[in-house]
């Protein structure tokens, strides 16, 4: 029996008129969701949020980061939060204040699923912890964060600074373009290609986005960002980057450090510095990279400050799985169980003598 094409070609045009709609429908919920949601990343370059952004105080707002939508809240201090609550100047409890970029706000993740949110509710009943982290940021503005805090009057009474590899290209003054060494870098093209793709998708289309989530763990697609494709931390291997840029990026970071150490000596608040791999060192077996190294030797030169190498507790379970498991598929930022893996040696290594 033959079927009758004109029915059949019916059935395409339905099928054709539904994905036009559903086409329609979710890039008007994705255009809302980018351009109408309440916004709380101050988008500018004053003092604090040079280069990317700093957080409105009390906010909250929809935020997209790949295929997962969640709230992002700030506190009264304009740090990432559970929820919008006021936070007293002081408190009974000892506070713990985080400083970091992406890594430590969380980025791509809920609050509840990044270190800081798991370690807030895991010692609530003994110590505060509040995230100071904002993407982009770099030891300049937490010189800049602190002494804004120290002034208007908010105690604490330890401070974690998360120092990463970015900070010295952004020290430096982002000398080169990402896209175009990770396309020029190990085949790296069609990763890149892919990430504006989706970037483009993802932000105009709200549901749309899910359709690159097959892609995610394809290797060709995640070997340039740990294969030296990443100019973040390509410094750290390639010699002729660290001379062109790296060493004078270490340099101005080391400078802001002392003021920071300083700054904190004075007010006499503990200062914990805190280094973790990209994927690039963990994939290359660099455990002991002239970044570790060097924080090493600066916290050692320093009176009282605490160094705490992540490294080890990130390559815990061999190199490929390592970052398979504790990175984000396609990107160099830590996955929910690298937070959890982070929250676990933080309490051992940081926390280990109580509040």
């Amino acid at each position: 029996m033959q079927r009758d094409p004109s029915k059949m070609r019916n059935k395409l045009k339905y099928l054709l008129w539904a994905l036009a709609l559903f086409l329609v429908a979710d890039a008007a919920a994705g255009i809302h969701l980018s351009y109408f949601e309440p916004r709380c990343y101050v988008l500018n370059k004053d003092p604090l949020t040079f280069p990317n952004h700093a957080l409105i105080p009390s906010c909250r707002m929809k935020i997209r980061m790949g295929f997962r939508i969640f709230d992002l809240i700030s506190n009264s201090l304009g740090m990432r939060d559970g929820e919008p609550r006021q936070v007293p100047l002081s408190t009974s409890k000892p506070r713990i204040l985080l400083f970091g970029d992406s890594f430590t706000e969380g980025i791509a993740l809920p609050w509840e699923e990044t270190f800081a949110g798991i370690l807030s509710s895991r010692l609530s009943p003994k110590a505060e912890v509040l995230n100071a982290g904002t993407a982009g940021s770099l030891p300049s503005v937490y010189v800049r964060k602190v002494q804004k805090l120290l002034q208007e009057g908010v105690k604490f009474d330890e401070a974690l600074v998360f120092l990463d590899t970015s900070d010295v290209f952004e020290a430096a003054g982002l000398p080169g373009d990402q896209f175009e060494y990770g396309a020029k870098t190990f085949g790296g093209k069609m990763a890149v290609v892919y990430v504006q793709v989706r970037a483009w998708v993802c932000h105009f289309f709200r549901y749309s986005c899910f359709a690159f989530a097959p892609f995610e763990r394809i290797q060709a697609m995640q070997e340039p960002v740990y294969k030296g494709g990443l100019l973040l931390s390509a410094w750290i291997s390639d010699e002729g980057l660290y001379r062109e840029w790296g060493e004078k990026g270490l340099s101005i970071c080391a400078a802001d450090m002392e003021k920071l150490s300083q700054i904190l000596s004075d007010a006499k608040i503990p200062l914990t510095v805190l280094v973790y791999p990209y994927p690039q060192q963990i994939y290359e077996r660099d455990y002991d990279s002239k970044y570790i190294r060097f924080w090493r030797e600066w916290a050692a030169a320093h009176e009282g400050v605490k160094f705490v190498d992540l490294t080890p507790a990130l390559t815990d379970i061999g190199p490929e799985e390592s970052i398979r498991t504790y990175y984000l598929p396609i990107d160099f930022h830590f996955s929910a169980k690298g937070h959890e893996r982070v929250a676990r040696e933080l309490e051992a290594a940081v926390f280990q003598n109580g509040f």
